[in-house]
């Protein structure tokens, strides 16, 4: 059977179009997870999925926005400025987050896949 059959996703014009209006700075987009909330509890039932990452400390100027990017904020108050912190424990912490969001909207997570790269182990 055909997943489009299965798997209703919208169009991405219409993803495009939604995220828009959205704030885009990093992290969690809490407009995202307050609608999740919203969903039917027959729908609660995810999966979260990520790609390879690759962090790295570095601020930079940015003359569009005149201020500094690259300070490191994780809300759950994860520091890695001034401190030698892997890459590797900031990626668990965020996904760490992502699971504490997620379970918060009150969704089910049923599992975490990642792409196998070496930045993911």
């Amino acid at each position: 059977m055909h997943l489009l059959l299965i798997l209703m996703l919208p169009h991405a014009k219409s993803i495009r179009n939604w995220t828009s209006s959205l704030n885009g700075k990093p992290g969690f987009l809490k407009e995202v997870l307050d609608s999740l909330q919203t969903l039917n509890e027959n729908d609660k039932h995810c999966t979260i999925a990520f790609d390879a990452m690759f962090i790295r400390k570095q601020i930079i100027w940015n003359d569009k926005n005149n201020k500094f990017l690259g300070y490191c904020d994780f809300e759950n108050k994860l520091d890695i400025e001034g401190n030698e912190t892997l890459a590797t424990e900031v990626q668990a912490e965020l996904v760490k987050t992502a699971l504490t969001l997620t379970h918060n909207a009150g969704l089910k997570v049923l599992g975490v896949v990642c792409d196998g790269a070496y930045t993911n182990t």
